[in-house]
């Protein structure tokens, strides 16, 4: 991985672990970007539960899924489609 995507990576799940929600998780990334399927996920601590966020081509587009994975918290809504998803795994 380049150093921007590790950065983003290590920055998205620094971020994760600083809320209230969430912060056992964190987000990986299953591939090694030679082919198109590189899948950004969101892991449980056990790793038993995987969220699928997105497939990536380029380690950019993987950086970009993260930033914009990671602004969906910043609204603030309780109603966001990651929060809903934490509130029915408690």
């Amino acid at each position: 991985m380049n150093k921007k995507l590790t950065k983003a990576l290590k920055d998205a799940n620094k971020k994760l672990k600083e809320r209230k929600f969430l912060a056992n998780y964190k987000i990986e990334i299953d591939g090694n970007f030679t082919s198109e399927y590189n899948e950004v996920r969101l892991v449980s601590p056990d790793g038993y539960h995987l969220f699928p966020i997105a497939n990536a081509e380029t380690e950019g587009e993987a950086v970009a899924v993260i930033e914009a994975y990671m602004s969906g918290f910043s609204h603030g809504r309780d109603n966001s489609y990651v929060r809903f998803c934490d509130r029915d795994a408690a």
